[in-house]
């Protein structure tokens, strides 16, 4: 029985609901959608690809939120497995280690998807990891010595970082004197004015996170009242890397304003949401 005979034998004992619901996410599947991949990219083979863009698609088939991080580790593993690969997901969602080990390698996977975004912006991690010493450190002193110290050790823990972006895309045209610093993906007729959310898939290197080892006392900013402190990272030619935050009020640590030239950009998806499933309902007189 090839896989087809499967996926019918499997209809058959669907209810009607059911199959109503496995019929929107095939049809979801046969809108040709807008993708970028890096050739570059050793993550993005044909079958990753298919795979991965195929969940996004199913996703937003039934759902108009965009992916969380528990659904970006599953997508990302399922793709790498599909690819060939020996993937497997860390199941405690409190590990402060990797989130997914693929090939041996360990993934630290990143989600980003706050109101407003868009490509061009910094990268912001929200949450690198958490931070309870904070509460320890009184001066400048304190912060330089913990910082260095427990956040490169815990970057450590990761071969290679992963983020997912996603936001409402741009309009197809960009605006008078308007520059692009990542590729615009162009949307066809068929979609232009269906609702739509693009995901950008960056490697953030660990080389430029670990540039938080050469930090002195002089870099960090007085205690706030929040009991936190910042830091401005930069690079070995004195280029702006991104922000160190030690955020006191929800003991965690923060990177923003985090350069998305020094960023690698895997691969882009323009993916329609669930209303291109009612509009082509709606057109079959369905």
């Amino acid at each position: 029985m090839d896989i087809t005979e499967k996926l019918a034998s499997v209809v058959r004992n669907l209810n009607i609901v059911q199959v109503g619901l496995l019929l929107e996410m095939a049809q979801a599947m046969t809108v040709k959608i807008e993708e970028f991949v890096n050739e570059g990219s050793d993550l993005l083979t044909p079958e990753f690809v298919t795979n991965f863009s195929n969940r996004l698609i199913i996703h937003h088939a039934t759902h108009v939120e965009k992916f969380s991080k528990k659904s970006f580790e599953y997508a990302f593993a399922s793709a790498s497995t599909s690819a060939g690969r020996n993937a497997s997901i860390t199941l405690n969602s409190t590990n402060p280690g990797e989130d997914v080990i693929v090939d041996g390698v360990k993934f630290s996977l990143k989600t980003e998807a706050s109101a407003g975004l868009i490509p061009k912006k910094s990268i912001t991690i929200s949450k690198l990891m958490e931070a309870r010493w904070i509460r320890e450190c009184k001066v400048s002193t304190d912060f330089a010595r913990e910082t260095t110290y427990r956040v490169v050790s815990h970057l450590r823990n990761y071969d290679r970082i992963v983020m997912l972006r996603a936001y409402d895309i741009l309009p197809p045209l960009l605006k008078e004197n308007q520059t692009e610093t990542v590729p615009v993906i162009r949307d066809s007729d068929a979609i232009q004015t269906l609702p739509k959310v693009r995901y950008d898939l960056y490697e953030i290197p660990l080389n430029i996170l670990m540039l938080i080892q050469g930090l002195k006392e002089s870099n960090f900013k007085p205690r706030t009242k929040n009991g936190g402190s910042s830091a401005k990272v930069y690079t070995e030619d004195n280029k702006a890397a991104f922000t160190l935050i030690l955020d006191g009020s929800v003991e965690k640590i923060t990177i923003g304003n985090l350069g998305i030239d020094l960023c690698f950009l895997h691969g882009s998806w323009v993916i329609p949401t669930i209303e291109v499933n009612r509009a082509k309902n709606q057109s079959n007189g369905d």
